[in-house]
């Protein structure tokens, strides 16, 4: 992953491309900047100002700056932090028809840092549908099989066939330091939670949601001890489990925050 880092006055470096950060005093130094000025491998981003760090990058060029060389470790050393951490896992459910699936490839297509989780399916391939792109396509027994070892982190049944999160794909991509978005429904969501307390989970509503069976309806419930949950299509979970915008939410009989 790459993350760009200020060196001054508006100018930006690749902090992964950075062999080291010198300063420009030494005589060895002075050699080299002297003869990358030579070649035209010196860029000199000081603005006229006095060289007070000199970046080495890995392509042989040298970076002159105006900056302090400990200005330029700490940035870089921050750089590097944020280039370590780990993704979070984010679910998105909803009412069919909202344009998820067309919210989350856009969202995956605007940014680098987010990828979109690929599942796994026991249904046999439709036309145009790519191993690897829609789903990944195993048998029945490999399945079953990824049930048993714990390498799935939800599945579900649906119309005789199963439907399931590869663990070992998701997993990859959240070290690698990706966001990894699932889409699925809400029962699957949960099941994810319970794995993945850190996850966040997104619940997607049109505007026009009490329309139709009121299945399809959502309402919040008072409990005993002052709690509140959220009813949807016969399933029942904490105010506070799915993020889900007010302006959305016209179909709630009571409100969502305090």
């Amino acid at each position: 992953m790459n993350k760009l880092i200020h060196i001054g006055f508006g100018n930006i470096v690749n902090a992964g491309k950075i062999i080291a950060i010198v300063s420009p005093d030494s005589a060895p130094v002075k050699r080299l900047v002297q003869k990358a000025r030579e070649t035209g491998d010196a860029i000199d981003a000081t603005q006229g100002r006095k060289t007070k760090a000199v970046l080495v990058m890995e392509n042989s060029q040298l970076v002159l700056s105006a900056l302090l060389p400990e200005l330029h470790r700490e940035h870089r050393r921050k750089a590097e932090r944020k280039m370590k951490r780990k993704g979070i896992l984010i679910v998105v459910s909803g009412f069919s028809g909202t344009g998820k699936g067309t919210l989350m490839k856009e969202l995956v297509q605007s940014y680098d840092d987010y990828a979109l989780s690929v599942s796994m399916t026991t249904r046999s391939p439709r036309p145009g549908e790519e191993e690897g792109k829609e789903y990944f396509f195993v048998s029945r027994e490999e399945f079953v099989s990824q049930i048993n070892n714990d390498g799935l982190i939800e599945y579900a049944s649906y119309c005789e066939h199963y439907y399931g999160t590869p663990r070992e794909y998701v997993e990859a991509h959240l070290e690698a330091g990706k966001d990894v978005i699932l889409e699925i429904e809400i029962q699957g969501a949960l099941k994810v939670k319970e794995k993945y307390p850190t996850a966040l989970l997104l619940f997607v509503m049109p505007p026009n949601a009490c329309a139709g069976s009121s299945r399809n309806t959502v309402c919040v419930r008072y409990t005993p001890n002052g709690g509140k949950s959220l009813s949807f299509c016969g399933i029942r979970f904490a105010v506070g489990t799915f993020i889900v915008l007010p302006s959305l939410f016209p179909c709630a009989t009571g409100p969502l925050t305090k």
